[in-house]
Protein backbone atom coordinates (compact mmCIF):
# COMPACT_ATOMS: atom_id res chain seq x y z
CA UNK A 1 0.00 0.00 0.00
CA UNK A 2 1.16 3.81 -1.01
CA UNK A 3 -0.34 6.23 0.92
CA UNK A 4 0.67 10.28 0.75
CA UNK A 5 2.43 12.37 2.91
CA UNK A 6 0.24 13.56 5.56
CA UNK A 7 0.62 17.08 7.30
CA UNK A 8 1.42 17.44 10.83
CA UNK A 9 -0.67 19.41 13.07
CA UNK A 10 1.95 21.76 13.75
CA UNK A 11 2.47 22.19 9.77
CA UNK A 12 0.61 25.07 8.17
CA UNK A 13 -0.88 24.32 5.11
CA UNK A 14 0.43 25.78 1.70
CA UNK A 15 -3.14 25.43 0.01
CA UNK A 16 -5.98 28.07 -0.58
CA UNK A 17 -7.70 28.31 3.03
CA UNK A 18 -10.94 27.55 1.34
CA UNK A 19 -9.80 23.68 0.75
CA UNK A 20 -11.31 21.01 3.62
CA UNK A 21 -9.22 19.94 6.43
CA UNK A 22 -9.72 16.23 6.74
CA UNK A 23 -8.32 13.93 9.80
CA UNK A 24 -5.72 11.29 8.79
CA UNK A 25 -8.46 8.77 8.78
CA UNK A 26 -9.84 9.79 5.43
CA UNK A 27 -8.95 7.87 2.82
CA UNK A 28 -8.96 8.16 -0.95
CA UNK A 29 -8.76 5.15 -3.18
CA UNK A 30 -7.40 5.92 -6.87
CA UNK A 31 -8.03 3.08 -9.29
CA UNK A 32 -6.53 2.95 -12.74
CA UNK A 33 -4.78 0.84 -14.48
CA UNK A 34 -2.22 4.01 -16.25
CA UNK A 35 0.54 5.05 -13.55
CA UNK A 36 0.61 8.63 -14.90
CA UNK A 37 -2.69 9.59 -14.45
CA UNK A 38 -2.60 7.70 -10.82
CA UNK A 39 -0.01 9.99 -10.33
CA UNK A 40 -1.75 13.08 -11.10
CA UNK A 41 -4.77 12.26 -9.22
CA UNK A 42 -2.49 11.64 -6.22
CA UNK A 43 -1.64 15.48 -6.64
CA UNK A 44 -5.15 16.74 -6.93
CA UNK A 45 -6.27 14.85 -4.00
CA UNK A 46 -3.58 15.78 -1.71
CA UNK A 47 -4.21 19.43 -2.49
CA UNK A 48 -7.85 19.02 -2.34
CA UNK A 49 -7.83 16.99 1.47
CA UNK A 50 -4.71 17.67 3.42
CA UNK A 51 -4.20 14.63 5.88
CA UNK A 52 -6.37 12.51 3.45
CA UNK A 53 -4.06 9.35 2.83
CA UNK A 54 -3.98 8.13 -0.96
CA UNK A 55 -4.54 4.59 -1.51
CA UNK A 56 -4.08 2.98 -5.15
CA UNK A 57 -4.82 -0.18 -6.79
CA UNK A 58 -4.62 -0.76 -10.24
CA UNK A 59 -7.20 -3.33 -10.80
CA UNK A 60 -10.56 -4.39 -9.42
CA UNK A 61 -8.90 -7.12 -7.23
CA UNK A 62 -6.70 -5.45 -5.66
CA UNK A 63 -9.26 -2.24 -5.28
CA UNK A 64 -11.74 -4.70 -3.95
CA UNK A 65 -9.74 -5.85 -0.92
CA UNK A 66 -8.86 -2.33 0.01
CA UNK A 67 -12.47 -1.75 0.20
CA UNK A 68 -13.03 -4.63 2.23
CA UNK A 69 -9.80 -4.15 4.24
CA UNK A 70 -9.32 -0.10 4.67
CA UNK A 71 -11.69 2.65 5.38
CA UNK A 72 -12.18 4.06 2.50
CA UNK A 73 -14.37 7.30 1.94
CA UNK A 74 -14.26 7.95 -1.94
CA UNK A 75 -13.30 5.73 -4.55
CA UNK A 76 -12.32 7.15 -8.54
CA UNK A 77 -12.03 4.29 -10.93
CA UNK A 78 -11.60 3.52 -14.49
CA UNK A 79 -13.86 1.19 -16.18
CA UNK A 80 -11.07 -0.32 -18.09
CA UNK A 81 -8.25 -2.09 -17.00
CA UNK A 82 -6.12 -4.40 -18.50
CA UNK A 83 -8.60 -5.42 -20.69
CA UNK A 84 -10.88 -6.18 -18.90
CA UNK A 85 -14.11 -4.59 -19.47
CA UNK A 86 -16.19 -4.79 -16.42
CA UNK A 87 -13.21 -4.45 -13.77
CA UNK A 88 -14.57 -0.84 -13.12
CA UNK A 89 -18.04 -2.12 -12.28
CA UNK A 90 -16.62 -4.50 -10.06
CA UNK A 91 -14.95 -1.83 -7.67
CA UNK A 92 -18.10 -0.02 -8.24
CA UNK A 93 -20.42 -2.87 -6.52
CA UNK A 94 -17.73 -3.30 -4.21
CA UNK A 95 -17.38 0.38 -2.94
CA UNK A 96 -21.41 0.37 -2.95
CA UNK A 97 -21.84 -3.01 -0.98
CA UNK A 98 -19.42 -1.19 1.58
CA UNK A 99 -21.37 2.43 1.75
CA UNK A 100 -18.10 4.32 -0.08
CA UNK A 101 -19.17 6.82 -2.31
CA UNK A 102 -17.49 5.97 -5.75
CA UNK A 103 -17.11 8.28 -9.04
CA UNK A 104 -16.48 6.44 -12.42
CA UNK A 105 -13.68 8.33 -14.22
CA UNK A 106 -12.88 6.59 -17.66
CA UNK A 107 -12.14 7.23 -21.58
CA UNK A 108 -15.27 5.33 -22.80
CA UNK A 109 -17.65 7.77 -21.83
CA UNK A 110 -19.29 8.11 -25.26
CA UNK A 111 -20.82 4.37 -25.33
CA UNK A 112 -24.59 4.64 -24.43
CA UNK A 113 -25.11 2.02 -22.07
CA UNK A 114 -21.87 3.08 -19.80
CA UNK A 115 -23.72 6.18 -19.48
CA UNK A 116 -27.09 4.54 -18.51
CA UNK A 117 -25.89 1.73 -16.01
CA UNK A 118 -23.86 4.81 -14.07
CA UNK A 119 -27.07 6.28 -13.82
CA UNK A 120 -28.73 2.88 -12.84
CA UNK A 121 -26.46 2.87 -10.45
CA UNK A 122 -26.29 6.45 -9.33
CA UNK A 123 -22.65 6.79 -9.69
CA UNK A 124 -21.31 9.94 -11.20
CA UNK A 125 -19.28 9.32 -14.65
CA UNK A 126 -16.95 11.95 -15.39
CA UNK A 127 -14.66 11.69 -19.09
CA UNK A 128 -10.93 11.70 -17.91
CA UNK A 129 -10.43 14.32 -21.22
CA UNK A 130 -12.81 16.75 -18.66
CA UNK A 131 -11.00 16.05 -15.51
CA UNK A 132 -10.70 19.15 -13.54
CA UNK A 133 -8.97 20.17 -10.75
CA UNK A 134 -11.96 22.20 -9.47
CA UNK A 135 -14.42 19.20 -9.82
CA UNK A 136 -12.13 16.98 -8.18
CA UNK A 137 -12.04 19.33 -5.34
CA UNK A 138 -15.37 19.39 -4.93
CA UNK A 139 -16.10 15.41 -5.22
CA UNK A 140 -13.55 14.72 -2.40
CA UNK A 141 -15.20 18.01 -0.52
CA UNK A 142 -18.20 15.83 -0.36
CA UNK A 143 -17.54 12.84 0.02
CA UNK A 144 -15.05 14.16 3.42
CA UNK A 145 -18.17 16.72 4.78
CA UNK A 146 -19.52 14.79 7.67
CA UNK A 147 -23.98 13.55 6.46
Amino acid sequence: MITSSILRPDQSPKDPPSLPKVAAIHRVLLVDDEPALLSSLRRVVERAANGAVVVYASDAETAIWQLETTAIRLVLTDLRMQNEDEAGWKVVEAARSAGVQAVIVTGHFAEEEVIERARSLEVPIIRKTDLSTNEILALVERAFTPQ
